[in-house]
C-alpha cells in the first residue's frame, strides 16, 4: 500500500554494484542462474558480458562504459532484447 492508501505492486531494482577502481569503471548485476545465454563484447577498453534468458537481458557485467550506466540499468529493468541493445546501446 502506498502513502495514499492505494494498493500498488512494489518493484525492486535488481541488486547492482557500481564502482570505479584505478581509473576503470565497473557495473555488475550478477546472473541469478547459470543456464543463461552468455554474450561477451569488447571494443577499445569497453568490455561487457551480457546474460539473456529466453532472449531478454537478465544480467550484465560492464567495464569502462560509465557514461551509459543508466542506460544499462534501464535495459536490465525493461529486459531488453539483444537486438534492442545493439540498436540503442551499441559498442
Amino acid at each position: 500500500m502506498n502513502a495514499c492508501g492505494i494498493k500498488t505492486k512494489l518493484e525492486l531494482k535488481p541488486f547492482r554494484m557500481k564502482t570505479e577502481v584505478f581509473g576503470d569503471y565497473y557495473l555488475a548485476v550478477l546472473p541469478s542462474k547459470s543456464s543463461l545465454e552468455w554474450v561477451e563484447e569488447e571494443k577499445d577498453d569497453i568490455v561487457r558480458d551480457m546474460y539473456f534468458d529466453q532472449g531478454k537481458l537478465e544480467a550484465v557485467l560492464m567495464k569502462n562504459d560509465g557514461s551509459r550506466s543508466k542506460i544499462y540499468q534501464t535495459a536490465l529493468m525493461e529486459k531488453w532484447t539483444r537486438e534492442r541493445i545493439n540498436r540503442e546501446l551499441p559498442l
